[in-house]
């Protein structure tokens, strides 16, 4: 789980490098502001892995399937 937390700070990262921030900033002479994500994306990252975690140490059906379902949400999270 760690990997996949350094990975994705390192795409976080990428993404508030665009062509287009840095078009802006050169016209405007102003740095762009943009709001970060961090927080969300990690904090669903994490419960995604805490889901998945859940769905391999379930002892019954009904827990493997919420976990199944908390692992669905926290996908739409992170694709979104």
């Amino acid at each position: 789980a760690t990997c996949i937390h350094v990975y994705a700070a390192g795409y976080m990262h990428d993404e508030l490098h665009d062509v287009t921030d840095s078009e802006v900033q050169l016209a405007t002479g102003e740095p762009l502001h943009r709001e970060g994500r961090f927080p969300r994306f990690f904090q669903a990252l994490s419960l995604f892995c805490f889901s998945m975690l859940g769905i391999v140490i379930a002892g019954n059906l009904a827990m493997v399937f919420i976990f199944w379902e908390l692992v669905g949400i926290c996908s739409w999270f992170l694709i979104g």
